[in-house]
């Protein structure tokens, strides 16, 4: 029997996407297609160009001949998915009722209102969204109010799927992390992220401040480079958390998870503008108890409040929870136990693509969707 015919196109290959995709090499006759160069700055992040390195991406901004190929590939293919992708090379096959999903993320970044009623907004997502509600074209959400945003256009109604970023998934054991842990002179917290506005760098630095002043010795450890570097380093020194705050640039990804391993609390606090957020992947994956935004994308579909981490809603209550974490040794195990649980069995990479497989069998066979939670399930 055949594989299916599966493509994934989208600006290029990066390392949140590579997990999937060779996963899905393994059992589909798959395709990335990729529609640019690598973002310059990725490249100056030092991040690896990946579109030349696998044999199944084909980069279709290098010729015409390169692009007339993607074409016939998607045109060809049981099933697609497209990110960043000009629309005009999915749509005859949204037309022709062929099945294919939009990945997105949240439209809706922006605290202010008018995009929501901007004509130019409503031109592109009625025509590219709404005007094909009868197609059979759906919509995977890399943001758990992706489906809300794309709701607000009249899209994609009963056909919203929970997706995101797959970081790969180390395996630990569980029992020895928490025994390392306990070598901890003090209470330690991580912070990784881009040292930009809607990441809110500085609520680490509050933290550590509030945690002084209550008593608490703690290591608030800073991964990450941006353009508010000189104003934190600032603000360390103004409030005399040298002892607390260590600002340590930007740093590879092995560093990064011996980090978050050694951690005890993750403070994940990016706000809507954050898209997805592949570090709180990371953070639960290392057994720390994650302290979290609940508007970054990922946060509603991988954490469950009070048992695999704990959300909050504004800096009140990240205040409030990030007191008791920082008391309730047994709370901080507890979330950390269950974070790794359920980013493993629930979130992995391998499990995405086992949910992918149900779900097109099940469309393609007119069958309900049986998958009641993780990738692939109902997004409402």
């Amino acid at each position: 029997m055949s594989k299916k015919k599966v493509v994934f196109a989208s600006n290029f290959m990066n390392h949140h996407q590579l997990p999937v995709a060779l996963e899905m090499n393994k059992i589909y006759d798959y395709t990335f297609i990729a529609t640019e160069p690598i973002a310059q700055e990725q490249v100056k992040m030092k991040y690896e160009d990946m579109n030349k390195k696998y044999d199944f991406i084909v980069c279709s901004y290098e010729n015409e001949e390169n692009y007339q190929k993607a074409l016939e590939i998607i045109n060809n293919a049981d099933v697609v998915i497209f990110g960043s992708c000009p629309f005009e090379m999915v749509e005859s096959r949204i037309k022709d009722n062929k099945l294919t999903f939009r990945y997105s993320e949240r439209i809706f970044k922006e605290k202010t209102l008018i995009r929501k009623f901007h004509p130019k907004m409503w031109k592109k997502y009625y025509s590219n969204c709404a005007k094909y509600k009868d197609k059979n074209y759906h919509l995977l959400c890399a943001s758990a109010y992706a489906a809300k945003d794309y709701a607000w256009f009249g899209a994609f109604k009963n056909k919203t799927y929970k997706w995101g970023y797959f970081p790969p998934i180390e395996e630990l054991d569980v029992d020895e992390v928490f025994k390392e842990r306990e070598n901890n002179s003090k209470l330690k917290l991580a912070w990784c992220n881009r040292l930009i506005r809607y990441k809110h760098p500085e609520l680490a630095i509050y933290a550590a401040k509030y945690l002084k002043e209550k008593g608490i010795d703690c290591e608030v450890n800073m991964m990450g480079v941006g353009y508010l570097k000189e104003k934190l380093e600032a603000m360390v020194k103004k409030y005399n958390l040298e002892e607390q705050v260590n600002i340590l640039g930007s740093m590879p990804t092995t560093e990064v998870r011996k980090i978050l391993k050694q951690s005890d609390i993750a403070l994940l606090t990016a706000d809507k503008g954050e898209g997805w957020g592949a570090v709180v992947n990371e953070a639960m994956n290392s057994c720390c108890a994650v302290l979290c935004n609940k508007f970054t994308g990922s946060v509603p579909f991988l954490v469950e409040d009070g048992e695999s981490g704990m959300m909050y809603k504004n800096n009140k209550e990240f205040f409030e929870k990030l007191e008791i974490l920082a008391k309730d040794k047994e709370l901080r195990e507890k979330l950390g136990r269950n974070a790794y649980i359920n980013l493993s069995e629930n979130w992995s990479p391998d499990k995405a693509v086992e949910n992918f497989d149900i779900m097109i069998n099940s469309i393609q066979n007119n069958k309900e969707i049986e998958i009641q939670s993780g990738p692939c399930s109902r997004c409402n």
